[in-house]
């Protein structure tokens, strides 16, 4: 019996539990069009990562990434209601039943199956790892810890089983190092996550709270498992420009050196084809403009319009980074600028040989560098593959090229070694070919025409052009077309009189019937037969969009105009339109658009189309400044500086200088809130600013003072309630901040009083003077009746009103005497006590007062 190795039987337990314990997936809803997710942290990238897929941060910014094959989202709608799915998907794992328990240590060539595996602690996985099953079974891993990969470690599916059925749940941190590939949706759990260079994600890296954060990496969303499957837009219908590989609608086309080699059709519709030699070229060469011109150029218009009127679905943030190994899915994809393609662009169309890719280009479209290449992976094809370019292509040298390129409004150059799998169409512009190879793809259908098929009755457009064809097979033939009885021939703007196609261009049809006759000659039975068909005109649909509109940023206006019963209306782009399927939509676009109105009349198909461009004019700023206190006959300044282009109007104007400029001076009477209007074009903005007006404190010092030299007195009035109060000097003061202290100087002083409002800040100042009676007399006088000295003045007196004063001559006689001496009514004049004049001399006086005494000499000097 032969023994089975250990390691076997461990494989085969596994997988034997794996179909006990199965896996319920989890439901993603929109976190599945996720790639990069964080519910609250940063996405960061560095280096040049390839990503497909939604990537975007509920509270967080999306940084260094350059074209990303998704949307970019960030704090938006979008990201709130993944963040609520995603965290909706994580509690349907955390509430899964009890799984198969797993050791910290993933990998090193172990195979598991389908099921549920529980990991208690930190887990690493290295080498690779096997995940075998059918396409519905599920892998489920629950880490409660941190998730190490190692460098160069591969999750390997095997057995047809799908990366959209494998889900980590972790719960910290997970890193994967440089090289690494990793299968299935990865939610990191309040941590970060992080991929670095070299890694290969299928699945998707989601955190609930923390920064996800990669480096040089490629990570796309996983398909299957009900994803949804793409094809990309509705191709547009080339018609007879299929049969065309270089065309211009108006505009010479030009091999320099004569040695390109061409696959198809070359030709221009206004203008001369010129060096193209024909044993190169397989197909026609329409050296001068023919009918088939002229209908290859309406088919290109027409599929312009179509291609340009197409919704993008994801919008290259970063034109002139086109390629860089950029890896696009069938979609519509929008550059809103002119785009540079550098190195390889990949176009995957996921399996489905008929997917359909789309890039519209406003702008022209360059080469860095020689050697670009667009290259077609996993089915695509370049009959699928159109490029709509508004301005100039050009290709550097041995660049490859897939796809049709719709060139308007621009010349094309293809240089040395080109190779376009594809064509190369301008609906007006010159195109130059040196040495290039250019295959048209397939698409221009061939028929064997019966003996004679005559032309049909045509109804178009007013404005079109209308062709009448007949087809007949013989020898000899020739072709005379009438209108009625009048035989038409070549020039003005009919062609093909003579030939088996009759071409009428838009200036000579008219909007009524006509009837018209095709007679073909020559050896086929019979030699002669002759065919009537008729042109019906339908007149165009009136269609308006309006005059051009300009709106502030945010804001929105109405365009076109009333609707007309019995036509339908599309808008296009439909961005910023809350509809775009009717005659007046509201228009807010986040950028300058130019709206393409297309009023179709339902009865006879005919449609017209008009723009509208609406301008988004930036944001301004109103800003009136912070609010201001002011005292009561103050003024302030209001506002900022002007900023050049705005205007200014302020109201009410009660109390400016000027109502006009940006920082007008400002004086109310009266609290006030100013209103400033700033104005720049049709953008305005407003902004408040209050003044608010405090009164002026009446700093009440009282009436000046006079005090002895040892007496004090009480200063200023009643406190005023919220007043502060602040006196100097402090000399002889009780306090320097009350509203009434008691004075007490040793001189005569002035004090300054300033008093505050603190609610509003306003100061007023006083003065006040204490006149101190200085303890001193005069020693003379000069009663000689001049109203000068003419009284003995005693000043100190004053404070003491019981006093007595006696005067003595030199015999010791007294002559005088007065009590109650108050320097006015009791005053000494230099007379006796009958009231003669005393002789001049010096006499000796007595002064008591307050139980004291004083004595000295006064002399009187006429």
């Amino acid at each position: 019996m032969k023994a089975t190795p250990f390691h076997t039987l461990t494989v085969v337990f596994l997988l034997l539990m794996s179909c006990i314990i199965s896996g319920q997936a989890p439901t993603l809803g929109t976190a599945a069009n996720f790639v990069l997710f964080s519910s609250n942290g940063a996405i960061t990238n560095t280096g040049i990562s390839q990503v497909t897929g939604n990537v975007g941060s509920n509270t967080g910014a999306g940084t260094g990434f350059g074209n990303v094959n998704g949307v970019m989202e960030s704090n938006n709608a979008a990201t709130v209601q993944c963040k609520t799915d995603l965290l909706s998907a994580y509690n349907q794992i955390v509430a899964l039943p009890s799984g198969t328990p797993h050791s910290i240590s993933l990998g090193s060539g172990e195979i598991l199956g389908a099921g549920t595996y529980d990991i208690s602690a930190d887990a690493t996985m290295k080498l690779n790892l096997y995940l075998n099953g059918n396409a519905s079974d599920v892998f489920i891993f629950r880490i409660h810890g941190t998730f190490a990969v190692n460098a160069l470690s591969r999750v390997v599916l095997t057995g047809g089983a799908l990366a959209c059925n494998v889900f980590w749940k972790v719960e910290g941190a997970v890193t994967m190092d440089a090289g690494t590939s990793m299968k299935g949706t990865i939610i990191a759990n309040n941590a970060a996550i992080g991929m670095g260079t070299g890694d290969t994600l299928e699945g998707r890296a989601l955190s609930t709270a923390g920064a996800v954060s990669v480096s040089g990496v490629l990570a796309y969303t996983p398909i299957g498992c009900g994803s949804p499957v793409l094809t990309g837009p509705t191709a547009p219908n080339l018609s007879a420009a299929a049969c065309y590989t270089i065309f211009s609608s108006n505009g010479p086309v030009t091999d320099i050196g004569s040695v390109s080699r061409v696959i198809g059709d070359v030709g221009t519709n206004l203008g001369t084809t010129m060096g193209y030699n024909p044993l190169f070229v397989t197909g026609t060469i329409h050296l001068i403009p023919d009918a088939s011109t002229a209908t290859c150029a309406t088919a290109v218009n027409n599929a312009y319009i179509y291609l340009n009127a197409l919704a993008y679905n994801i919008q290259l943030l970063y034109p002139t980074q086109l390629g860089n190994g950029l890896v696009l899915t069938p979609h519509t994809y929008w550059l809103d600028a002119a785009a540079t393609l550098t190195d390889t662009l990949y176009l995957n169309a996921e399996g489905d040989a008929n997917a359909v890719f789309v890039i519209q280009i406003e702008g022209s479209l360059t080469e860095s560098g020689t050697g670009a290449k667009v290259k077609l992976i996993n089915g695509a094809q370049s009959q699928n593959v159109y490029w709509l370019v508004n301005g100039a292509v050009t290709l550097n040298n041995f660049s490859v090229f897939n796809g049709t390129i719709i060139c308007h409004n621009g010349a094309m150059t293809l240089n040395t070694g080109d190779t376009l799998f594809g064509r190369a169409l301008t609906t007006n512009g010159a195109i130059n070919t040196t040495a290039i190879v250019a295959h048209m793809p397939p698409g221009c259908g061939q028929s064997t025409p019966p003996n004679f098929i005559q032309p049909t009755n045509q109804t178009v457009c007013s404005g079109d052009s209308a062709g009448f064809s007949v087809i007949a097979t013989g020898q000899g033939l020739t072709y005379q077309w009438r209108k009625g009885s009048v035989n038409l021939i070549n020039g003005g703007n009919i062609s093909g009189a003579t030939s088996d196609t009759l071409t009428i261009n838009p200036a000579t049809i008219l909007d009524d019937a006509s009837n018209y006759n095709v007679i073909v000659s020559g050896t086929f039975p019979p030699n002669d037969t002759s065919a009537n068909a008729s042109l019906t005109v339908n007149p165009l649909p009136v269609a308006n969009a309006g005059p051009d509109k300009n709106i502030c940023k945010g804001d929105s206006t109405r365009i076109g105009t009333a609707a007309i019963s019995g036509n339908t209306y599309s808008w296009s782009p439909s961005t910023g339109l809350d509809s775009s399927t009717i005659a007046q939509p509201k228009a807010s676009p986040a950028r300058d658009t130019t709206y393409i109105l297309t009023v179709t009349d339902t009865s006879t198909g005919c449609k017209n189309a008009d723009t509208v461009k609406v301008t988004v004019n930036s944001l301004i700023v109103g800003n009136a400044g912070p609010d201001k206190n002011i005292c009561i006959g103050d003024s302030t300044r209001i506002g900022v500086p002007a900023t050049i282009g705005n205007t200014y109007s302020w109201s009410p104007a009660t109390g400016l200088n000027s109502s006009i400029v940006s920082q007008p001076e400002a004086s109310p009477s009266s609290n006030t809130l100013y209103t400033l209007t700033v104005t720049n074009g049709s953008c305005s903005n407003t902004d408040t600013v209050r003044v608010t007006l405090y009164p002026i404190p009446g700093a009440n010092t009282g009436p000046d003072q006079f005090i002895c030299d040892d007496g004090n007195v009480q200063l200023g009035g009643p406190p005023v309630s919220g007043d502060t109060y602040m006196w100097a000097p402090a000399t002889g003061l009780n306090s320097t901040i009350i509203s009434q202290p008691t004075a007490n100087p040793g001189a005569t002083t002035t004090y300054t009083l300033l008093e505050t409002d603190t609610s509003g800040g306003c100061s007023a100042s006083n003065q006040v003077m204490v006149t101190v009676e200085a303890n001193q007399f005069y020693d003379g006088f000069s009663p000689n009746g001049d109203g000068v000295n003419d009284w003995w003045d005693i000043p100190m007196l004053n404070c003491y009103p019981a006093n007595t004063v006696t005067i003595i001559n030199r015999w010791g006689s007294e002559v005088w005497m007065g009590t109650d001496y108050n320097n006015t009514s009791v005053r000494w004049g230099g007379e006796n006590m009958s009231g003669e004049n005393l002789p001049d001399g010096t006499y000796y006086y007595i002064i008591k007062y307050n139980n004291t005494e004083k004595r000295g000499w006064v002399f009187i000097k006429r």
